[in-house]
């Protein structure tokens, strides 16, 4: 790995694109420190120049602070990579150069996000450190922009090192909320059936609440052969609420074979079992299995599709027990490094014991667009139908309920905690129904922490 990493540093370097000044469309700083330290750099003198720039990023309002930036971490990042880690004194001096090229690199593309060269040596510095999840998502926005053959060439084998290599990764996720319906309880306090009115109970009325949600998860893949890999793994979430009534808790153990069929294509099948809990509570078990599969068609589109079987036990209420059969694709597209789209259908069918049928169609579609000064901003909308084999209480015809979910989502890099950027999230949901006990609406706000890019 590291001979590939080597040749491969150096293959990207010869193919890389102009520096960011004249690839804005600028000029190179002629200030005679940094021409120094440019000189250095050329020289293969990395930690000299570094001496020489780091006193210049404490002026941040500089006309060439981007220029002193960007020598910074391509000083930085040089430096890592001719340091030998089997010493850990040395791995340590090494993730710190990382760390501070990884800082610069950042700093740039948080004003300027359009630059493709910054954003390259970003995901170089990102591979180098062992961040594979934020160096993949780099890679793919600049393969987005459409850059030269021998540049994607190799970018391409980037990607197939991190996916070779990959064995640990995990997700957490922090949040508050607030939520103007948890319980999806009906719109009115009355309702009318043939005419008369009827209040409608306490419980089946509309709660609202603020909580607290953690959730978080692991997942390690064991290499079995150049093609095939088996993966573990284990997710877990925590929501708590005022009052502790809508209290949930959820854990799943998983586990399966991964076959990458190719450079562009990936398949999982992993079995599952998880079990939840509501206010303290034994609710349910969930077992089942689900089928995956990704691949990549260009640098700017990607499809995938997926299949799973679950089956549901309750532990309190005999006869509900249900099986659901869900299956759907979508895509995404990026439109250019900064522009994301995507859309996806799915098909999910639910019977129950106590033989009810369920059967509900959705689609979605989402952009996601990054802007200067460090904002992100991007929407969702997914719409829904479910037919029941049964009619609605007190009603000749069949239950049928729509629901319409939009969501809208803005997050700002510059600011940080411990590396995670707070993104606020605020989603509106609307059930119609010809059962009038389950018409509702919903208004959430989510503030999350999430990596910054």
């Amino acid at each position: 790995m590291a001979a590939f990493l080597r040749r491969a540093l150096l293959a990207l370097c010869a193919a890389l694109p102009c520096p960011p000044a004249a690839e804005a469309g600028g000029h190179l700083s002629q200030a005679p420190a940094v021409a120094h330290a440019r000189a250095l750099i050329h020289d293969g003198e990395y930690h000299a120049a570094l001496v020489v720039l780091r006193p210049l990023v404490a002026d941040p309002g500089r006309a060439d602070i981007t220029d002193i930036r960007f020598l910074i971490g391509i000083a930085a990042i040089t430096a890592a990579a001719h340091i030998d880690t089997t010493d850990k004194q040395n791995a340590d001096a090494k993730d710190a150069l990382l760390r501070e090229s990884i800082a610069a690199l950042r700093a740039i593309l948080i004003d300027r996000p359009e630059l493709t060269r910054v954003r390259l040596e970003l995901a170089r510095a990102f591979f180098m450190r062992g961040d594979d999840a934020l160096s993949r998502r780099h890679f793919e926005r600049v393969l987005a922009g459409r850059p030269p053959p021998a540049m994607a060439a190799n970018i391409q084998k980037f990607l197939r090192a991190i996916r070779d290599r990959r064995a640990w990764s995990g997700y957490l996720s922090l949040g508050v909320e607030q939520n103007d319906n948890i319980n999806s309880g009906a719109d009115a306090d009355t309702i009318y059936i043939f005419g008369l009115p009827f209040v409608i109970g306490e419980s089946s009325r509309r709660q609202s609440g603020a909580g607290l949600s953690v959730s978080g998860g692991v997942d390690y893949q064991r290499r079995l052969s150049e093609r095939w890999r088996w993966g573990f793994g284990m997710d877990a979430a925590r929501s708590e609420y005022d009052g502790h009534e809508f209290d949930q808790t959820y854990l799943r153990w998983r586990g399966g074979p991964r076959w990458l069929a190719s450079a562009r294509t990936d398949v999982n099948l992993q079995g599952f079992a998880g079990r939840r809990w509501l206010a303290r509570d034994r609710h349910s078990v969930d077992t089942g299995a689900r089928l995956t599969a990704r691949h990549r068609f260009t640098g700017r589109f990607s499809a995938d599709a997926q299949a799973v079987w679950e089956k549901t036990r309750l532990r309190r209420a005999r006869g509900l027990d249900a099986i659901e059969t869900e299956y759907g694709i979508g895509g995404a597209y990026r439109f250019s490094p900064l522009v994301q789209g995507r859309i996806g259908v799915d098909f999910s069918r639910t019977r129950r014991d106590d033989r009810l049928r369920i059967v509900e169609r959705r689609a979605d579609i989402g952009v996601e667009v990054i802007l200067r000064r460090g904002w992100s901003i991007g929407g969702h909308l997914e719409v829904a139908r479910m037919r029941h084999n049964r009619n609605a209480p007190l009603s000749s015809h069949r239950r049928a309920d729509r629901r319409r979910i939009a969501r809208v989502f803005l997050l700002n890099r510059q600011l940080t905690l411990f590396g995670f950027s707070p993104q606020l999230i605020a989603s509106r949901e609307r059930q119609t129904s010809n059962s009038e006990l389950h018409n509702y609406r919903r208004s959430r706000v989510d503030l999350r922490f999430v990596r910054q890019f």
